[in-house]
């Protein structure tokens, strides 16, 4: 991989003393692979730059880039359009980004003729802001049938038009969208109330939603056998679209972590952790406030037995503190699974002691409840926390903010 912040006109001479025999082998496709990271930034000599980027540094060694992010991807377009498709046989990562970008823009990156066939794309990222508030539109040219990675998650684009782009991909195996509400009419093509597509191999599927639409347009037309991470980020919370999902897809014993933030209620909190028996790590951000019988089965690890990771709210706070210390003292001698938190970047824990049925030790744990906790209970919590110095956290909120998961 190289980062580029040098005089355009030293970068051929750069690549020929580092990398000689690559760029020998470059029009036969025997160089080795090479990342391209580019940046347009706003000073004057980089924007007189853009051509001489464009002919010297990308479309010289396009037969054998493996990976291209272009950030600022319309001061390009115009010197990415003449060339003939084709010329990227190898390329597997596309990142493509516009900030503040025209509509008028966006149409010039859907023309860039030079990506016209990616017989090899696995993975593309867009992100892309309009000025004035449009919704974006996403490039023709991408081979949305052979994508394994999607990440729309830096783009505002339509429910339609992301279920526009699901329909077309059935091989994905992690998916991020970031859509607003429209209240314009479905495009003809998309036939999401009739249609169900099954994602076979789908196992990580995270949605963000802005505007008063919920995630019935998605869900509701989605099968998922696969699917063991769940991330839901909207006003508008859907749980009859998220139990068909779960239903349709059997995923009982296959979903592993789930994240609602949504008017999610305790009610349909609970039958998540309950119909769920595998869950291992399950975030409720907003609503969700359990109950004190609730709280005690949670305890009991009669319900998300295996949960190592959990936030939600309390009715009472006695209960809540007593649910913390009963599951954060089973489990000790831990024996279970860890993965890697998307969001904060740490990991998580679920862990087994099999002196105790099985029951998962809580090794994060954060409560919202509706009042101050009384002295003995702060106390007993703190006691649990002495007693695993550096081992996760176990805390009460007061207030709305959560903890970052």
């Amino acid at each position: 991989m190289f980062y580029l912040r040098a005089s355009i006109a030293k970068i051929p001479r750069w690549f020929a003393r580092c990398q000689p025999s690559a760029i020998e082998g470059a029009g036969t496709g025997t160089g080795m692979g090479l990342t391209l990271h580019i940046r347009c930034t706003p000073e004057p000599w980089f924007r007189q730059a853009r051509q001489q980027i464009a002919e010297t540094l990308v479309l010289p060694h396009a037969p054998r880039l493996r990976s291209l992010t272009l950030l600022s991807t319309a001061v390009y377009a115009p010197y990415l359009t003449g060339p003939p498709a084709g010329i990227f046989p190898s390329l597997e990562v596309l990142h493509l980004a516009d900030h503040e970008a025209s509509v008028a823009d966006a149409r010039d990156v859907d023309a860039m003729t030079v990506f016209g066939e990616l017989p090899k794309l696995r993975v593309y990222r867009h992100s892309s802001r309009l000025a004035g508030g449009h919704v974006s539109s996403m490039p023709v040219f991408i081979p949305w049938g052979q994508l394994e990675v999607l990440d729309l998650g830096g783009t505002w684009i339509s429910l339609h038009t992301c279920w526009d782009v699901l329909f077309q991909c059935k091989r994905l195996m992690e998916c991020t969208l970031q859509a607003v509400s429209c209240r314009c009419a479905p495009p003809r093509a998309c036939t999401y109330l009739e249609t169900h597509v099954v994602f076979p191999d789908l196992r990580h599927f995270e949605v963000t939603i802005h505007g008063p639409d919920d995630c019935t347009v998605l869900l509701g037309g989605m099968t998922a056998p696969k699917l063991e991470e769940f991330s839901y980020t909207a006003d508008v919370w859907s749980h009859t679209a998220f139990m068909g999902l779960s239903n349709r897809s059997r995923l009982p014993y296959v979903l592993r972590t789930v994240s609602i933030s949504g008017e999610c209620t305790g009610g349909e909190a609970y039958e998540i952790l309950q119909c769920h028996p595998r869950l291992v790590k399950a975030v409720f951000l907003k609503g969700a406030v359990f109950g004190g019988r609730e709280m005690e089965e949670i305890g009991r690890g009669e319900v998300g037995k295996h949960v190592g990771v959990l936030y939600c709210g309390a009715e009472e706070t006695g209960a809540a503190v007593s649910m913390l210390i009963a599951r954060s003292m089973l489990g000790v001698e831990v024996a279970g699974e860890r993965g890697r938190d998307r969001k904060s970047g740490g990991d998580w824990e679920s862990g087994k002691d099999e002196k105790r049925g099985g029951v998962a030790r809580l090794s994060r744990g954060a409560i919202r409840v509706p009042e101050v906790p009384t002295t003995n209970q702060l106390v007993e919590l703190k006691r649990v926390q002495d007693a695993k110095p550096g081992e996760g956290w176990f805390a009460l909120h007061v207030e709305s903010r959560a903890p970052v998961f």
